[in-house]
């Protein structure tokens, strides 16, 4: 633990006037925004992904603002960015990067498209199976056992 994890600081205050510490994974989900008043449930990794969880910017150190210690607070969301030094919080970059990637390949489809003809992007789809080729794949059914059935007069 450093002297900026929330951990160590004992009964001494936050270091947010009015506002408690948060802890969230570096996926953003929340593991509690009052810290502080509840150390019980710090954890050390995400019950919901398993991800690595913090309580601080991982450039600056700066406490992650939680929920106010003044005013009762149902609505809290982790911050995206650090309010010290206005870096990205690891859910935000993430997010931002994905963002990234997917403007990217939009344009190197819009490329693509300009210079395939049409038929280059139609999708082609199999036939899906009958009844009876879903019944063979199972071993439920094959063709030499079949039996053909005929009503008696």
């Amino acid at each position: 633990m450093t002297e900026g994890d929330p951990l160590n600081w004992g009964h001494r205050a936050s270091p947010f006037n009015g506002y408690d510490v948060a802890q969230v994974c570096v996926n953003g989900h929340m593991i509690t925004s009052a810290l502080m008043l509840m150390p019980g449930a710090s954890k050390a990794f995400c019950p919901e992904c398993g991800a690595p969880t913090i309580t601080s910017c991982p450039k600056c150190n700066h406490a992650i603002r939680g929920s106010s210690t003044e005013v009762l607070s149902l609505g809290y969301s982790p911050p995206k960015y650090c309010e010290a030094c206005g870096s990205p919080f690891p859910w935000t970059a993430s997010s931002l990067e994905a963002a990234q990637g997917l403007a990217a390949l939009l344009d190197d489809l819009k490329t693509m498209r300009s210079s395939s003809s049409p038929r280059a992007f139609q999708i082609s789809h199999p036939t899906p199976p009958g009844p009876r080729s879903l019944l063979q794949r199972s071993g439920a059914f094959s063709p030499s056992s079949a039996k053909t059935h005929t009503k008696s007069p």
